[in-house]
């Protein structure tokens, strides 16, 4: 599930791909959207809350006009189900990650694929941007959080030694990263190089 930028909509995906826009407020069912073949596993909206973007367990991915129902893209590639989703904080990019541990980032407006990343060898479960809006984390069932450059898709670094899949991270302002694996063991970890801006 996931609540607009405004609190006003809350959005829901179901087993049977169909996404559901919900005023959060009274509870009353707005919109149904279909087009989906298969059960909605992510969820996110533009960063001007005009679109919601959509990923399900076939590896479809599609856009949608949140004031009006409409599909607006489909974004084709994926061969694996879609497990998280991210637009990049200029509002341009989306970048999702896939069961096969493929990272793919779009032009969000033309759908058109800009980068396949395709040095995870497990699951994507969770992507995240650094506050410069150009570096990438990426947590995968292989164990290890991966560091990207977003405009050329090149890996900065790797952090390895998890025990269980990364599944959960957060980044601080003083270039840490905090991660929560399958174990509930909370690790801390210092970004080898300052980030550039």
């Amino acid at each position: 599930m996931l609540i607009s930028h405004t609190g006003q909509l809350l959005f829901s995906g179901g087993a049977d791909g169909e996404i559901k826009i919900w005023d959060f407020q009274t509870g009353e069912l707005r919109n149904t959207l279909t087009g989906h073949s298969s059960a909605i596993n992510a969820l996110i909206t533009s960063r001007d809350g005009r679109w919601l973007i959509s990923g399900d367990a076939n590896g479809g991915v599609r856009s949608w006009d949140v004031s009006t129902g409409k599909e607006v893209q489909t974004f084709e590639g994926h061969t694996s189900p879609v497990n998280s989703l991210l637009v990049s904080l200029d509002g341009q990019r989306l970048i999702s990650g896939a069961a096969d541990g493929v990272i793919k980032v779009w032009n969000l407006t033309t759908a058109a694929e800009l980068l396949s990343l395709k040095q995870h060898t497990a699951a994507i479960n969770v992507l995240q941007l650094y506050d410069d809006g150009h570096t990438l984390l990426s947590g995968s069932a292989d164990k290890t959080i991966k560091v990207w450059e977003l405009n050329t898709g090149d890996v900065l670094y790797t952090l390895a030694g998890f025990k269980t899949h990364v599944n959960e991270f957060v980044i601080a302002p003083t270039n840490q990263i905090a991660t929560n694996g399958e174990n509930g063991t909370i690790q801390l970890w210092q970004l080898p190089d300052p980030v550039d801006d």
